[in-house]
């Protein structure tokens, strides 16, 4: 009995650049974040009273008001903080 099999190997080329960062803007109790990558990011929200997590897709943005200091954290990286 003869068995042959095969296993693909897929192979994505690098990309040496490194992605955009999201732009956080605040103000006056109003969060924008705009993500102009082609990755999606994981959005942290942490303020006095509350926790929020968003998944901001790709090439979009997000408009969120926000109440006192907000700590903004993106993919356990970027950080900001709003006041």
């Amino acid at each position: 009995m003869l068995v042959n099999s095969s296993i693909p190997i897929y192979y994505q080329k690098k990309d040496r650049t490194t992605p955009p960062k999201a732009i956080i803007k605040c103000r006056k109790n109003h969060l924008t974040i705009i993500n102009n990558s082609r990755y999606q990011k994981k959005i942290e929200l942490l303020g006095a009273d509350t926790y929020k997590q968003f998944i901001l897709l790709r090439q979009s943005d997000l408009d969120i008001a926000y109440n006192g200091k907000t700590t903004i954290k993106i993919n356990d990286e970027q950080q900001k903080v709003c006041l």
